[in-house]
């Protein structure tokens, strides 16, 4: 379990330091058959999630916590709370975010499902 988990946080940290320096680089996290709901809008596939998460305004997020579980034999869900500036926003708004890891025919795992929500 210790090395699917080492696995996973690799891939949880090259998420969020990707997001927050270079979004069009998360394409290499997505697969053709991933899905992204972000605040209630859907996105599927490569293509779509990048084009979504590229769109969204320019944020200062801040990871709190996250926690990861093997789920079958390769799969992972992890979730991750924290907070988020948006744009010139003064104060931050929390966030939960849902990931479904999966391993792919390389062994390595990527983002299949990802719920994002802020918390108002």
């Amino acid at each position: 379990m210790s090395e699917v988990n080492d696995r996973a946080r690799w891939v949880l940290d090259e998420y969020n330091s990707t997001f927050d320096t270079n979004r069009p680089g998360l394409k290499d996290l997505y697969k053709l058959d991933s899905t992204l709901i972000f605040e209630s809008s859907q996105a599927e596939g490569t293509e779509d999630i990048v084009e979504k998460l590229v769109g969204l305004p320019l944020s200062d997020r801040k990871i709190d916590t996250a926690d990861m579980l093997p789920a079958g034999v390769d799969h992972v869900v992890a979730v991750m709370t924290g907070t988020v500036k948006i744009d010139d926003q003064r104060q931050p708004t929390s966030f939960a975010q849902t990931l479904i890891l999966a391993r792919g025919y390389d062994d390595d795992y990527y983002v299949v499902r990802d719920i994002f929500k802020l918390i108002h």
